[in-house]
């Protein structure tokens, strides 16, 4: 991937004047044209502007294989970077959860993701597990989770593989929980979940939450 997209390789220099072509022309048809629909045109572009400027250079197997690889390295980077924007707000909110935890959570139990792999686990995985407390070798968790769509708070009890200690806890949490945060609701899949609005929660309010819930999870398993 470095040697691919080294600034001295011949290819990657290609694609900008490629990149720059594309821009270029498309902006001028829009203009000309009034066209605010982009992708209208966009395929027709790329392969007008292919056999212009790259195609003439893609001799063997060997020049399209560096070319594919290329674009491909591209388009997993702009992928990322599309995330990246998505969850944002997660990513920020998440630092100011952690911030308060650091200051204030004695246990120093949780773990942490940084922000790069925040977005390497939701290109990968699908979402991310941007704060954990951890119970009984994973059965148990409190969960501060990202994912494309949503950024959420919950508390997983699907693996607790012992009835009578999972009946014992939800039963105590279902006395409790609302005492240190009311705004959970009860899931099947989660069984505690609140959806967070990074424009309207506190992320100390949540932070204080799991540090509460942590102790309660801890006095309780």
């Amino acid at each position: 991937m470095e040697n691919i997209l080294d600034n001295d390789n011949k290819y990657i220099k290609d694609y900008r004047l490629l990149k720059s072509a594309m821009i270029q022309t498309i902006h001028n048809a829009n203009m000309l044209s009034n066209n605010t629909k982009e992708l209208d045109m966009t395929k027709v572009k790329i392969q007008e502007l292919l056999e212009e400027n790259i195609f003439k250079d893609i001799q063997t197997v060997e020049d399209a294989e560096e070319y594919r690889k290329i674009f491909t390295s591209v388009i997993d980077i702009i992928n990322q970077k599309q995330i990246h924007i998505i969850v944002k707000p997660h990513i920020e909110f998440t630092e100011k959860v952690l911030d308060y935890l650091k200051n204030n959570d004695k246990s120093k139990y949780y773990i942490f993701l940084t922000e790069r792999e925040i977005i390497n686990d939701i290109y990968q995985e699908g979402y991310s597990h941007n704060i954990k407390y951890s119970f009984c070798n994973g059965e148990v968790e409190l969960i501060l989770e990202s994912n494309k769509d949503c950024f959420f708070l919950h508390i997983y009890l699907y693996n607790l593989n012992d009835n009578k200690k999972y009946n014992i806890l939800r039963k105590k949490l279902n006395l409790e929980i609302n005492k240190i945060f009311c705004k959970f609701y009860e899931d099947k899949n989660y069984v505690y979940r609140y959806n967070i609005d990074t424009e309207k929660d506190s992320p100390e309010e949540i932070a204080e939450a799991m540090i509460k819930l942590y102790n309660l999870l801890k006095e309780n398993l």
